[in-house]
């Protein structure tokens, strides 16, 4: 996490941010820096259409010290199912922990830790280490909960489509909003995540049953199943491939599972007994109001746009 000791110019540096992507922010998305540390930023997603409509989904921004020439992280703290979303429950490491061969570089830059969202893909030019970074994110998940195997690469069928995605996102601006229009695309555009490259999949058994959602073809590598992964069990039989596993439903169910939890009472409000951590924190807060407290709101904020208030 910055430190909160940030020099002046860099709090006045995002705090500019902030003030130029206040009108540039796409609809839906709330967001707002920390007051200790404009190095954080709370944001609150409220998806509107597409796969994803209904869901509420809260998350943070994160600049690092050398931004603007390293880019931001997103880290979700709403547990929600998506293939350019590292489970809560797991750790994600490179895919070079897979290779015997390879060099292992640990270093917190070249991990994707739990909530983290995948931008390095989309941006590659714009993280230490980007062709690296953006193989990284086929990666091998060691935790409880599920187990993300090794995606695919081009060369085991990307669509075309997909590749190019990849080139056209790869001449997007580096700029904050244009990751919130990605960000807002990646939840709310269904053919966005048709053409998701496997190789930008953090989550691959969500991408993997989109496609079988979608009808789209089957595309997989060699790899274990989540239950000899979670028991530790070396499989006798020859590995399938994820592509023919049976991921028929499985999409539906832990995204409305997901869609469901992220509008619950104990999430949006917390409780004296069931308060997750993010729902009480940072500077993005919901509250419990009647009709006649809302109405007194929307007058309110009326008013102060210099419009006249509803009786």
């Amino acid at each position: 996490m910055p430190s909160l000791a940030l020099p002046s110019y860099k709090r006045q540096q995002l705090l500019l941010e902030f003030a130029a992507i206040r009108s540039k922010c796409p609809e839906g998305i709330y967001l707002a820096p920390e007051a200790a540390n404009p190095a954080i930023w709370s944001g609150i997603f409220f998806a509107r259409e597409g796969p994803y409509a209904s869901a509420i989904l809260r998350f943070e921004i994160v600049f690092p010290p050398a931004y603007p020439d390293i880019g931001p992280s997103i880290n979700f703290s709403t547990e929600i199912f998506h293939p350019l979303l590292v489970p809560l429950t797991t750790y994600t490491f490179g895919a070079g922990a897979l290779d015997p061969n390879a060099t292992l570089n640990s270093s917190e830059a070249d991990r994707l830790k739990p909530g983290s969202f995948n931008l390095r893909e989309a941006f590659p030019t714009w993280y230490t280490g980007s062709s690296n970074d953006a193989r990284s994110a086929r990666s091998s998940s060691i935790g409880s909960g599920s187990f993300d195997e090794v995606a695919p690469t081009q060369d085991q069928g990307v669509p075309a489509q997909a590749g190019a995605q990849e080139d056209g996102l790869k001449k997007e601006k580096r700029t904050l909003p244009a990751v919130m229009q990605y960000l807002k695309r990646a939840f709310e555009d269904a053919s966005f995540l048709d053409n998701l490259s496997p190789r930008a999949a953090v989550n691959t058994n969500a991408w993997h049953a989109w496609r079988a959602h979608r009808g789209l073809p089957k595309l997989g590598s060699r790899s274990i199943s989540p239950a000899s992964a979670e028991s530790g069990r070396t499989p006798l039989s020859p590995r399938l491939d994820p592509g023919d596993w049976n991921w028929d439903g499985v999409w539906e169910s832990r995204v409305k599972n997901g869609i469901e939890e992220s509008m619950s009472d104990a999430v949006l409000f917390g409780s004296k007994n069931n308060r997750p951590a993010a729902s009480m924190s940072g500077p993005i807060k919901f509250a419990k109001n009647d009709d006649d407290k809302i109405q007194d709101i929307q007058d309110a904020m009326l008013r102060a746009l210099g419009m006249e208030a509803t009786t």
